[in-house]
């Protein structure tokens, strides 16, 4: 299961409760609320590769992670962007 990205529109939300929800990732998004939200309880969710660990770290940890995959995604995205545009340019 994956934790809709729409939660992270929630800009007061303050505590999230998430535990128990066969969770495998979190969206990057989340890390928007890193000026309000306090609590984030997400145990017993089979994270994928190390979040769990990230989370156990603490909430400040979690969240700059998150960013930073936020900002890898939109780069990534960017340069694929950039080469099917020049990709359909050769073409005609």
């Amino acid at each position: 299961s994956v934790l809709p990205a729409e939660v992270c529109q929630l800009a007061l939300l303050k505590k999230l409760y998430v535990n128990n929800n066969k969770l495998v990732t979190l969206p990057s998004e989340l890390h928007k609320l890193s000026l309000t939200l306090t609590l984030l309880a997400a145990g017993d969710n089979p994270f994928e590769n190390g979040l769990m660990q990230l989370y156990l770290a603490g909430l400040p940890v979690l969240m700059e992670y998150l960013k930073k995959a936020r900002k890898k995604k939109e780069m990534q995205d960017r340069i694929a962007a950039k080469r099917a545009a020049k990709a359909a340019g050769k073409e005609l």
